[in-house]
């Protein structure tokens, strides 16, 4: 049983369910995973802690992943790259094992054969500040190239859940096209407020790397369930 901790943001958590069940091959209701979701959105604001001196979310959100063990979930997924800032200090709290969405974004770089960088991240100023992607992708040896200027991509985030999608989707795509012209052999999407406004368009789809698909499939996979190709 899969346990989602959601509602960082809500609209980013209904993109990741709908992966989840997009990604399955099934012909029929029984094919698909059973999962649990908990969408909190009064979770403490990532980046007020990160930037700010901000509430930690962390005991919030070790209250939730025990609400979803205590309903029966086995594996918990956390559709927020911000997030995983402390994803260590979740993980030695929590009573069942948490997947990394930057581990799995990793494998849908290495499913697309994807073996040199630069890569671009876009992602949130608190996720950057974090380290958390750079590093990874240091340790396998990939370069990391980073957006000049984080302004517009906070500002593409925060229309996106505000439900301004069509604005956050003009200045997301602006950066990506930017990073892709200054040479990044990928782009990760790893903030899943930029999987829900830069995920499906076309025009990303064969260099872009979406974090929140990413760690979907990794679920799946753990779960049992047959995939259908990336």
């Amino acid at each position: 049983m899969l346990g989602v901790l959601g509602g960082m943001g809500p609209l980013a958590t209904v993109d990741f369910l709908s992966k989840l069940v997009l990604q399955t091959e099934a012909v029929r209701d029984q094919d698909h995973i059973p999962f649990l979701v908990a969408c909190l959105p009064q979770i403490p604001d990532r980046m007020d802690a990160l930037l700010r001196e901000g509430p930690s979310p962390v005991d919030a959100m070790v209250s939730g992943i025990e609400r979803l063990v205590a309903g029966g979930a086995d594996l918990i997924a956390i559709p927020c790259n911000t997030a995983h800032a402390w994803y260590d200090d979740l993980a030695v709290r929590s009573p069942a094992p948490i997947l990394h969405i930057v581990h799995a974004a990793l494998e849908g770089l290495r499913e697309r054969g994807i073996e040199r960088g630069p890569i671009g991240l876009l992602a949130t100023e608190g996720t950057i500040k974090a380290d958390i992607y750079q590093s990874v992708l240091r340790e396998q040896g990939l370069e990391c190239y980073l957006p000049s200027d984080v302004a517009p991509v906070d500002a593409g985030i925060y229309a996106v859940k505000v439900g301004r999608l069509a604005d956050g989707r003009t200045s997301l795509a602006a950066v990506a096209r930017s990073m892709l012209d200054k040479g990044c052999s990928a782009i990760i999407l790893g903030c899943t407020e930029i999987s829900v406004a830069l995920g499906d368009e076309a025009e990303f789809r064969e260099l872009a790397v979406d974090a929140s698909a990413a760690l979907a499939r990794v679920a799946l996979k753990r779960c049992g369930a047959r995939l259908l190709p990336a």
